[in-house]
């Protein structure tokens, strides 16, 4: 195993880790990365595939009978990495002066990369845009990862330092004139070979001969003109895998694949989205994520939504709050949007927030609807029965754990579900009036607790439902597991907690002398007022429309933390939940969706300036690099012109060559940066 003792605690105590090692990919020798724990695939850009420092290095350890290589770590803000390649003797140890150079310029943690010819250098700071990699220098703050070594290079701190990394990026990236040289054909073994030669080795065993290593090489592969013309790429390789198979020799050396393959596209990726701030763990519904969130893998921002939801259906339509002489009933859809299975415990949160509403309501899972697919499916699930007294509103809860096969059946011609989903929200009254024989169905309080993958909300997620208000009447939860833990978690003790939210529930069912509805008092009006046209501004782009409910969603909100204090008017703590709920929803349609206009040309401009240097662009810049001239003069202008007129552009003018160039320049919150 690598020794680890002086990377950085900073870096040790992230849970960014993850395991690699090479397999063949298309022909070539690639480096892969693992799951620590589930020995699966993980991916750069999802965090439910890394895991903590310590089981990394346990799981590496176990196996490597298995061929992983070494631990990884994914790079994501404060952090930037930056790989110098190409530029160590890996025998004598010397290095180029413009990598001294850089080094000297960072001084922060430093260390040999895995071929002993380059290094990783580790700071925290923000990376100016305009790319990532020229010649032998290459800088990423998101979506890559770096093998870690563990090969402190000695006179550099053993911190991770704060660093503005505007100057370095222009010298070595934007001006590429004083960058590291470019990148030749290397002549040093490839991954491939020297995984091969070391494969040997061990087969031979150490008293072999390296002629004897040749030979069988020459057996296996398909490399003998190479090798025959140069000899002393056949001694470095024996002579390194040698030295990494038996370790009798002083000298460091090891293979390091092509960047290329080990590295997915240069794009950008999200970091997760910050958590959510701690008023929106207020009262019961507070108490009861503090409570159980230690003892299962489920996010506490999904426990957390669940418990809201499903109080909304416990408290039924007796409350009320009014916004612009609308009344506002605390039932809420909630979208919880994580990866599947394992990645995500969407379904786990649910699984541990039904059992405390069923012991407040021994009938609550009578109340449960789930498989639907139609509106008139949705109503006849929700029809009174024989026994049931029709003027007595009836409380449902659907719980969808594939939604986006709804969102799928909902495309077909006919399909109703929208628009009776869209009534529920809204309403008690459900109706679905274009058949013969038209079905109502009044006093019905819907709530919905639905699962969804980002792909498939991505994906199946149509204009239609963006712009018809079903998608915003959602409030979209991002969710991820929050742990591990192999043998389960512990039973928890909430009688408090059925106790209090039984006694919340009859307070709002029995009250005398209140017509159930819920004002704010003046503490809470003050900051509604102060908060308000914040709430209902106007958004642009993808995020705009499914966001643009954010005031009958925060004020349904409130409603539900105050009913859950039994209180009779909305305090400026229930509202204060209610806001840092929201705005976790807002951040989680940004994790999702980014900034996405809902204009594809617009977004394939956006992110064509997002590549250009100091996002500056000329017409003939976007004319060839974006639409290969296949768009005239005068559209390119119009359409410039509305990203203008949107903010995401500004117009700039840049000396190229000794004159002026008239174009435009990117405004940076116009593309997802975080």
């Amino acid at each position: 195993m690598s020794d680890y003792r002086d990377v950085p605690q900073i870096l040790k105590d992230r849970p960014n880790w993850v395991c690699w090692r090479f397999e063949k990919r298309d022909g070539r020798e690639t480096k892969i990365l693992y799951n620590a724990l589930t020995g699966k695939p993980a991916k750069s850009n999802d965090p439910t595939t890394w895991t903590s420092f310590e089981r990394a290095v346990d799981a590496a350890d176990v196996l490597n009978g298995n061929d992983y290589e070494g631990l990884g770590f994914v790079i994501e803000p404060p952090f930037a990495g930056i790989d110098l390649d190409k530029c160590r003797n890996p025998e004598s140890g010397e290095v180029e002066p413009w990598a001294q150079d850089a080094i000297a310029e960072l001084n922060s943690y430093t260390e040999l990369s895995p071929s002993g010819m380059g290094f990783h250098i580790w700071v925290r700071g923000t990376l100016p845009s305009g790319g990532n990699r020229v010649g032998h220098v290459e800088m990423y703050s998101r979506n890559r990862y770096f093998t870690i070594t563990g090969e402190h290079y000695q006179g550099t701190p053993n911190t991770v330092n704060e660093r503005d990394l505007t100057a370095l990026h222009k010298k070595y990236i934007l001006d590429c004139s004083s960058a590291a040289p470019s990148k030749t054909r290397d002549t040093s073994p490839s991954a491939k070979e020297f995984r091969i030669v070391c494969e040997i080795w061990r087969r031979l065993g150490a008293t072999a001969k390296d002629e004897d290593v040749t030979l069988e090489f020459f057996k296996t592969a398909n490399h003998r003109e190479k090798w025959e013309k140069n000899r002393e790429y056949v001694a470095r390789t024996i002579h390194a895998a040698r030295e990494k198979v038996f370790g009798d020799s002083n000298i460091e050396v090891t293979i390091k694949l092509d960047e290329v393959d080990e590295k997915p596209p240069d794009i950008i990726a999200p970091t997760w989205v910050e958590p959510m701030r701690e008023d929106a763990f207020y009262g019961l519904a507070g108490e009861f994520v503090r409570r159980v969130e230690p003892e299962t893998e489920a996010d506490r921002h999904a426990l957390l939504a669940n418990f809201l939801v499903m109080a909304g259906v416990q408290f039924g339509r007796n409350a009320f709050a009014v916004a612009d002489g609308k009344r506002h009933y605390p039932n809420e859809f909630v979208l919880l949007v994580g990866e599947s299975g394992a990645g995500g415990r969407k379904g786990t949160a649910t699984e541990r927030t039904l059992p405390i509403f069923h012991r407040v309501d021994e009938h609550f899972y009578d109340h449960i609807l789930n498989g639907l697919s139609t509106g008139e499916g949705l109503i006849k699930a929700t029809e009174p029965q024989n026994y049931e007294d029709v003027s007595v509103c009836r409380s449902y809860l659907v719980v969808l754990s594939e939604y986006a096969c709804l969102l799928g059946v909902m495309k077909r011609e006919g399909n109703t579900m929208s628009a009776v989903l869209r009534n529920a929200w809204d309403t008690a009254k459900l109706t679905v009036l274009t058949r013969k024989d038209p079905l109502k169905v009044d006093n019905v309080n819907l709530s919905l607790v639905a699962h969804i993958t980002p792909p498939e909300l991505l994906n199946t997620l149509n204009a239609t439902e963006r712009a018809n208000g079903f998608a915003n009447r959602h409030l979209i939860v991002a969710v991820r597991r929050s742990k591990m833990l192999p043998e389960g978690g512990n039973d928890v003790d909430v009688t408090d907690i059925v106790s209090g939210l039984r006694r919340a529930v009859t307070t709002s069912r029995e009250r005398q002398d209140w017509d159930g509805k819920v004002s704010r008092n003046a503490e809470a009006k003050t900051l509604w007022a102060h908060i308000y046209s914040h709430l209902t501004r106007t958004r642009a782009g993808l995020s705009g429309a499914l966001l643009s409910r954010a005031e009958a969603h925060v004020l349904r909100l409130s409603l539900l933390y105050a009913l859950l204090d039994s209180a009779r008017e909305i305090h400026v703590e229930h509202l204060k939940a209610a806001l840092a709920f929201w705005d976790y929803c807002e951040a989680s349609v940004g994790q999702i969706f980014g900034s996405s206009s809902g204009d594809p040309l617009g977004d394939k401009i956006l992110n064509f300036m997002d590549e250009c240097p100091e996002g500056f662009a000329l017409p003939t810049d976007i004319s060839v690099g974006v639409f290969h001239r296949n768009k005239p003069a005068d559209w390119i202008r119009a359409k410039m012109d509305d990203l203008t007129r949107t903010g995401k552009i500004t117009p700039a003018t840049k000396q190229i060559k000794g004159s002026s160039g008239d174009g435009w320049r990117l405004v940076k919150s116009a593309v997802r940066c975080s």
